[in-house]
């Protein structure tokens, strides 16, 4: 689905810094995708070389999509703020030291964290946005049902044994790239 919205962007050919960013937001989160489709299906037990061989590039791959969407929302929607330059070098500080937190800790709180920490300023800024045109809000609730996929995982919560709360925080996953695709093309229709 990623690399799909990933080709549509991509090929549309526009200049816009913000639609790059948007594109390899996708683009990364597909690879991070496909890495997980391994991690899922081949490794019951959550350990030995083989896995983290997978495992530690995935988490890398979370990180870095996060990272380009705080890259797209500052040259889009922070393009006239007189720290845009600043902000991008915050931002890839915290990208750098986040990825190192990930190999020292192998553990996936990081990646967690580092989410939070990207994710929560974007959807403010989106929100705050929405005030001027409503296509903002695509990206802002697409954040907030993000957030409620790290509620289910966290809290374990099941409709069932074959529905359980992995299956449910991927369909919420879905349904938040969904959110930001419509909310990327609906501000540069092709």
């Amino acid at each position: 689905m990623c690399l799909i919205f990933f080709l549509i962007i991509h090929r549309q050919k526009s200049k816009k810094e913000g639609d790059f960013f948007w594109s390899y937001f996708f683009l990364v989160t597909s690879f991070g995708s496909f890495l997980g489709i391994f991690t899922h299906a081949f490794f019951p037990s959550k350990d030995g070389l083989l896995y983290m061989s997978i495992y530690l590039p995935l988490q890398v791959l979370n990180i870095s999509s996060a990272y380009f969407s705080q890259r797209a929302t500052i040259v889009t929607a922070l393009a006239f703020f007189t720290h845009t330059k600043t902000a991008i070098r915050i931002t890839s500080i915290q990208l750098a030291i986040f990825i190192l937190a990930i190999f020292i800790f192998k553990d996936y709180k990081v990646v967690t964290i580092y989410s939070a920490l990207a994710l929560i300023p974007v959807m403010i800024i989106h929100f705050m946005y929405a005030k001027n045109d409503k296509t903002y809000l695509w990206i802002a609730y697409g954040i907030v049902v993000l957030f409620l996929t790290g509620i289910v995982h966290a809290t374990k919560y099941s409709f069932h044994r074959y529905f359980n709360d992995l299956d449910i925080a991927h369909v919420l996953l879905m349904i938040t790239f969904s959110m930001f695709f419509v909310g990327v093309k609906r501000k540069n229709p092709a």
